[in-house]
Parts: structure tokens; sequence; C-alpha cells
């Protein structure tokens, strides 16, 4: 989010925020002004209710006006005098990181008419960003559409990253050439060799539906990258200045949660006060409180032990209540070593007998310092052996991994996996076109000549140059004489449709070129009308038939991958599309409102197998890999840059391995050589082997760890060793 430059800099200082002060949103386009208030209340991002106004003209009392009426509804009833506001701007609003002078006029003669105080702002695709990727929890990877009046923007965003916004121009006719413009803004985009599956349209007076009707229809695989038919969405204006609120409250440190700022304050405010009344206890004097008076107590009596400069916890014991009944208790048996005491007791008649004992004791020491002295000897050899044989230490070694990436172009035969998808989609029908009925009715041939035959579609024109055809043949026989004219009777039809061929009785018709035959209708000619429908167009079909197809082509993938076993991987670019049945509701030309299509597509697919992928990997790079290093193939997996076709049918990938490898560790060889030693000393040895960068040492069971924190175990079993990669 660009809070660079902030406007608390230009027209007033911002105030440090406090926990559930309130502040406004704003967000300014060429078309609307959008409101919203929000606040960060414990943690938390909430915003309110979202209020608007359209901007009629593009002079400041239109601006003013609307921005009013749009902060107004979102207020509501509350009072926010000098409210601090962020402003939501698109990217005409900034130059070289700061507001154009144009606009910073703008925004201080309407913060001073509405009373408002600019903490800063922000754009509006950074916003969007921001707040997506809050909400789906990744990254955004898409491109935004920003459709302003007669000007529009094209972002692009992968991983988070903007790549850029280029300026997208309207042409001529406004918006009825969007999908051109969207090309030639993306194609500014030279360096992204894969563009995002995923465009998210929002803003401006167009119409956004019909807008994503049309980036639906357009054939972006063919043009530009795209590895999929883009998924299209339309965001309301509402949620952009949502987005704008959201997209500041996070960096506050909020999390963003959408409902009511009030029904949040009055929550925490009653936390607050009941927090207060239980935590910090206060009295009145006069208008004054003060805080109660908080007993000292010291670091023993609160159960801290200091020990060598260090604090710890010191357990509380406490004595359970006796019981009435005695619970007999089965202690588990502890096999202790067979150790070898003979000669002990020989050796311990020496030691004593060289003792010198009072004269009053006759140098016979009593039996009860013997059996003292041999008591304690005992315990100390128990307590030897035990400190031999129960302690155990677990020592984790980090191993320091080591990248190994590489790049494969390879030819695999792969194997299919098919689905077959059936859908249904409903579109509105946009042909224009006048429709109607012909003119019919009878007319009466003369001729003075020989006999003549006029087929059927004989042209007659009338007197006013209207045309009409004959319905079947006509025959006239010969005429002796121009008094006496031979006749035939024929039905005719309007060549077009209209009322205007509705002929009056008693009009005459020539037929073709020749003089020598005429005709004329002894009734009115009737049945012809025309107006202006609504028509399905081939455009309408195409259109309808690229967004189901799309749809069910996401669908397919899908499906594709459910049906693949662990271990596959299904190729991006190797899915074949067949449509093997397409029924529209209504023809080309029919009149209609509503259209809608049944398809019926079978897809192939092609997968392979990450075992066969790596072993591929292995077999040209295993040699690469450093002496004493090893592949981790449980975290190495071969990435599918890109597919395409050879002219055998076979699959050709680019594949990139994303490998680790770790140092080959002998924790057999190492035990043997730190049992007994100082953990200091054992973990120099242990770090004196390749790739291990720390070593931590801990007993088992704890209760030994002040063994342990001065030497290992002397028995090569009681020590186990687990490697960690950093």
């Amino acid at each position: 989010m660009d809070f660079k430059s902030v406007l608390a800099a230009v027209v007033g200082k911002s105030e440090n925020s406090s926990r559930g002060e309130q502040y406004l949103a704003v967000k300014i386009s060429k078309s609307e002004v959008l409101a919203t208030l929000w606040s960060v209340i414990s943690g938390q991002v909430t915003v309110g209710s979202a209020g608007g106004e359209k901007i009629e003209s593009d002079d400041f009392s239109s601006l003013l006006s609307a921005a009013d009426t749009a902060i107004s509804a979102a207020l509501g009833p509350v009072s926010l005098p000098a409210a601090k506001t962020i402003f939501g701007v698109n990217p005409d609003w900034i130059e070289d990181g700061k507001i154009v002078d144009e606009k910073l006029h703008l925004l201080k003669s309407l913060c001073k008419e509405l009373d408002l105080r600019p903490l800063g702002y922000v754009l509006l695709s950074e916003a969007l960003e921001n707040y997506l990727t809050e909400v789906e929890g990744a990254p955004l990877t898409a491109i935004l559409i920003s459709l302003d009046g007669d000007c529009g923007w094209v972002s692009m965003f992968r991983a988070g990253k903007n790549l850029g916004t280029v300026p997208l121009a309207c042409g001529e006719k406004g918006w009825d050439n969007l999908t051109g413009g969207i090309e030639k803004a993306l194609r500014q985009f030279t360096q992204v060799e894969v563009f995002p599956a995923r465009i998210i349209l929002h803003d401006g007076r167009a119409d956004l539906k019909v807008c994503e009707e049309k980036i639906m229809a357009h054939p972006w695989t063919k043009q530009l990258p795209f590895l999929h038919f883009p998924k299209v969405e339309v965001l309301p204006g509402e949620m952009v200045v949502k987005a704008v609120a959201a997209a500041t409250g996070t960096q506050m440190g909020g999390r963003i949660e959408i409902g009511s700022v009030e029904e949040r304050s009055e929550e925490v405010e009653e936390a607050e006060e009941e927090i207060s009344k239980e935590v910090l206890p206060v009295e009145r004097v006069g208008e004054e409180t003060a805080s109660a008076e908080l007993e000292e107590i010291s670091a023993a009596d609160a159960g801290f032990v200091f020990d060598d400069g260090k604090t710890t916890i010191e357990e509380i014991k406490q004595t359970p209540e006796p019981t009435a009944e005695i619970k007999k208790v089965t202690l588990p048996s502890i096999k202790i070593p067979k150790i070898n005491f003979s000669g002990v007791s020989d050796r311990l008649k020496n030691i004593f007998g060289r003792i010198k004992f009072p004269a009053n004791l006759n140098g016979k020491p009593p039996k009860v310092i013997f059996t003292v002295a041999v008591g304690t000897l005992g315990l100390v050899i128990l307590l030897g052996v035990g400190l031999y044989f129960l302690p155990k230490a677990k020592l984790i070694v980090h191993l320091t991994p080591q990248p190994f990436n590489r790049e494969l172009v390879a030819t695999i035969s792969g194997q299919t996996v098919d689905i077959t998808e059936i859908g249904n989609k409903k579109g509105v029908v946009t042909g224009q076109k006048m429709v109607g009925e012909k003119a019919k009715g009878t007319v009466t041939i003369y001729g003075a000549t020989s006999a003549k035959t006029f087929p059927a579609g004989t042209t007659l024109t009338s007197s006013d140059g209207l045309k009409f055809t004959l319905d079947q043949e006509i025959s006239l026989a010969s005429a002796s004489d121009f008094l006496s004219p031979a006749t035939a009777m024929g039905k005719i039809t309007a060549a077009d449709i209209g009322d205007k061929y509705n002929l009056a009785p008693s009009t005459k018709f020539s037929l073709g070129n020749s003089a020598l035959y005429l005709a004329k209708n002894d009734s009115t000619l009737t049945g012809g009308s025309s107006h202006e429908a609504t028509v399905v167009t081939k455009l309408d079909q195409d259109r309808l038939v690229a967004t189901l197809s799309a749809e069910l082509a996401q669908k397919a993938q899908a499906d594709l991958n459910a049906k693949l076993s662990s271990g596959q991987t299904l190729l991006p670019n190797a899915i074949t599309a067949t449509i093997s049945k397409k029924r529209f509701s209504k023809d080309i030309d029919a009149e209609a409102d509503m259209l809608s299509v049944d398809l019926t597509i079978e897809y192939k697919g092609v997968t392979v197998s990450q075992t066969d992928l790596m072993a591929r990997f292995k077999e040209k790079y295993g040699g690469e890999i450093p002496a004493g290093y090893v592949l981790v193939e449980e975290i190495s997996r071969p990435e599918i840059k890109s597919t395409k076709l050879d002219k055998n049918g076979n699959v050709v990938i680019d594949a990139r391995l994303n490998g680790v490898t770790l140092p080959q560790f002998d924790s057999s060889g190492v035990v043997s050589k730190i049992s007994g030693k100082n953990p200091l000393e054992a973990s120099e040895i242990i770090k004196s082997q390749m790739g291990v960068s720390q070593v931590q040492i801990v007993a088992t069971p704890k209760l030994f760890q002040f063994v342990i924190d001065k030497f290992l175990p002397w028995k090569a079993e009681n020590i186990s060793i687990e490697t960690v990669s950093d």
C-alpha cells in the first residue's frame, strides 16, 4: 500500500489513533463518491455500511454535494466532527508519489467545507490487493481493471507484487471496443511470461455486467500468454471503499472483520468499563480519581527463586488431604544390572581397620558406625550406578541444506485421462433487426400478342417502383388484337416486409422489361407489416458458447485432478476439448430476449508420474550432487513450467526441479566418540562433521537435565541423535 505520500504532511497533521476511535474512508472517482465508517477495535478492523452518491458534473460543487451526501449516509446517526479521513484515489491523481496540485487543491477545499481531517491516501488498486490478500489468505494474483468514466487503468499483481499499472483508453465509441483496449494495455506487460487467469472489474459509469460478458466472450488465450481462459469477477463500489478502509486498518495492526462499527464500539466500551471496575479500582476525591495502592510483595513470596543469576519458578508443593482409605499401589519393577561386589566386604574391613578411634572404644568401632558407613557407601554406589544407567540424552543435530535447482526439457508419452462435462447457460440477446410480414394479393395479367408463360418468381414492378414476385407459374394465351387482350390470374408476394407494400386496387405492374404485358390488382394487397425487434445474432451464440466453455473447462480440470492417483500430475496446456453436442434454444435472426445453449464437451488430459519425472532429473543431474550430500526427495518437487504437443502427439515438457540436498550424517559413528563427554566438547565433535550448524542436547527424563549439562551418558545406548534441516 502506498502510504509514502501522506496528506497529513500537506494539509494537516494527524494524531495517533486510540483503541476504538472511528475514522472515515472516502473513495473519489469521476462518476461517484463512496464513504464508509471504520475503526480498529480489539485488534479487529470493523467496517460499517457504505454511503454513495453520483457526481452529476465535473465542477467542484457537484463533487462537494456528492461527498456530503455519501459521508452523511455513511455516518448515519453518528456524530463525528473533524473526522479523520483516508482517501482512495485512482492513478491519475498521483504523479511522482505525490497528489497532483489540481487534485490536492480539490481535497483541501473538500476537507475545509466538510470539516474533515485528512490522514493520507491510498491507490485503489493497492487497497484492493491488500484487502483481497487478507480476506483470501494468500497473496493476490490477478489483473485489476478500473473503468472510471472515459478512462481506465489495468494493474497486474502476481503473488502480491505489483507488476505495474497502465492506462486504458475507451476509444471513440466509448467502451464498445473494451476488449481491444484491454488487450492493447496488457501487451505493455512485456516482462510477464504468463498472465494471471483472473480478471477483476470495478468502478466506473459503464455497465460492468455488460463489460463482463464482453470480456468472457473474447478469445484471450489465442493472442496473449494466458495458460487458461481467465475467470472474470465484478466488485461493486461498496466493496472497493470498504477495501480502502480495511487496507488502512490492517496497516494499523488490525484483522479484517466486516460488521457494525457502532455495535463493536459499544461492546468494547462496556468491556473496558468492566475491566476498569475489576482490575483498576478507583476512589473519588473531589473532582479527581486516585488509583488504589497496590500491595508490594517480594519476588520470593511470589514464588520466584534466583539461582546463578537466572530466574525460575519454584514449584508449589501442596499437602494432600488425608483420606479414609489408603489404596494399595503396585510400583513398577526396576531391573538393576548385576554388579560383582566380591571382595568389597574385605576391602571395607581393611579401610575401617585403619581408622583410629578414641581409646574408650578399645580400638573397636561400634556396630552403628560401621552400619552407617556401609550404608553411605552403598548409596554412593547406587547413585553412581543410577547415573550410569538411567540418564538419557537426545541430541538434535541441525543440518544446513544446500539448494539443488535444475532445468529439464523432456519428451514423454504420458498417460491419458478423460472426462465428459455437460452444462447449460443462458444469456441476453443483443441483436437488433426489422422484422414483420410481406404483403400478398392477386393480380390480372394482360397480353396482346402470342402466348406466354411466366415462371414462378417472375418480378412485377408497381408504378411507384415496389417489387413483387409471382407465387406460381402463369400461362397466358395468345390474343387476336389489342382490343381483345388475353388475361390470366396469379398470386403475388411482396419482395420485402412492410406496410408500404399494401397497395390500393387498380395499381398497375410491369412484367420484366417487356411493355407487351401488364398486370393490375383488382383488390387491395394486404398483410404487409414491420417493426424493430431484438433478435439472436451469431455473436450472441458465440459469446454464450465461450462463457459456458470456460466454466466447463475449469470444472473439467478439477474433475480430472480428482481422478488422478497419488503421485500423478495433470499437465497444463495438454488438455484437449471436443464439443460433442451443441444446441441453442433460438436460431440466428430469431426474435427473442433470452438465449440458452446446451453443451456436452469431452476433455482429455495427459498426466505424468512425479516419480518418473524425478527419475529423469536424477538420471541427468545425479552426478552433479555434491559429494557427501544426498537429494531429499520428500521436499524436492519437480515443477512443470510449460507443455506442448509435438507432431507425433507426444508431450514435450519444460520442468524445473526445486531441490534440496542435505549432508549425510553418520549418527552411529558419532555416539562412541561423545559418550561421557562434556556437552560443549561433544557439540564441537559433532560440528566438525560437514554441514552441521547447531547441536541441541535435551535430557530424558527432564529430571536428569542437571546431569546432562555436566556430561553425556557413558552408556552409548542412552544417547539418541535426531537430524533436522534448518
